[in-house]
C-alpha cells in the first residue's frame, strides 16, 4: 500500500503528503512538523503536539481515502511524552 505522509516539507529529500490509494488498505503516517527535523536528536525529530485543526484535516483525508480503500490505517509517529496517544483520541473523535 502507498503510504500518505504528513512530514517537514522543508528539506530536498521530503515526503510531500500525497493522498493515494492503491490497494485494498490505505495508509497515513503523521510525522508532525517538529522544528528540529533536520538537526535535532530522535526526541527532538519526533516531539510534536498536532493542533486539532490539522488532526481535523487528516481526519477528512482519512475518509476521502475511505471511499476508495476497504481499510484505512493512521499512524502517529509523533512518540514523545505521549503526544502520538493523544493526537490519536483526537483522531477517533474527529472520524466519530
Amino acid at each position: 500500500a502507498f503510504v500518505c505522509v504528513d512530514m517537514p516539507q522543508s528539506q530536498p529529500d521530503s515526503v510531500p503528503p500525497l493522498l493515494a490509494v492503491t490497494s485494498d488498505t490505505a495508509v497515513i503516517r503523521l510525522h508532525g512538523h517538529s522544528p528540529h527535523w533536520t538537526g535535532g536528536s530522535k526526541e527532538e525529530r519526533y516531539r510534536y503536539e498536532y493542533s486539532r485543526s490539522e488532526l481535523a484535516q487528516w481526519a477528512t483525508n482519512a475518509r476521502q481515502l475511505a471511499e476508495q480503500a476497504d481499510d484505512v490505517h493512521l499512524v502517529v509517529n509523533t512518540c514523545c511524552a505521549g503526544a502520538a496517544q493523544r493526537a490519536a483520541a483526537q483522531l477517533l473523535d474527529l472520524l466519530a
